[in-house]
């Protein structure tokens, strides 16, 4: 299973070089820095990944001993966490 950044990146990738082979090295160039971003964000994205399963196990160990807290869903923990409003 690939992250959203790790497709994204695929994505520039293909883009980039279906640009160059048709001399369009403006655009090649755009995405090239793009590209450069997405490969920095995707540590992010690591981080935050790793982060978010220490939570979620720090949760479900407080669940198992606080029933108010158990019966909150992922979906809140996620929103409280990462300050979401859906």
């Amino acid at each position: 299973m690939k992250t959203a950044m790790q497709e994204l990146i695929e994505e520039l990738e293909k883009r980039m070089k279906s640009y160059l082979s048709v001399d369009m090295a403006l655009s090649a160039s755009a995405i090239a820095i793009t590209l450069m971003e997405a490969k920095k964000l995707l540590e992010k994205e690591k981080e935050q990944i790793i982060d978010a399963m220490e939570k979620t196990a720090m949760y479900v160990s407080a669940a198992s001993l606080d029933k108010e807290i158990g019966k909150m869903n992922f979906e809140d923990f996620y929103n409280q966490t990462y300050n979401q409003n859906k």
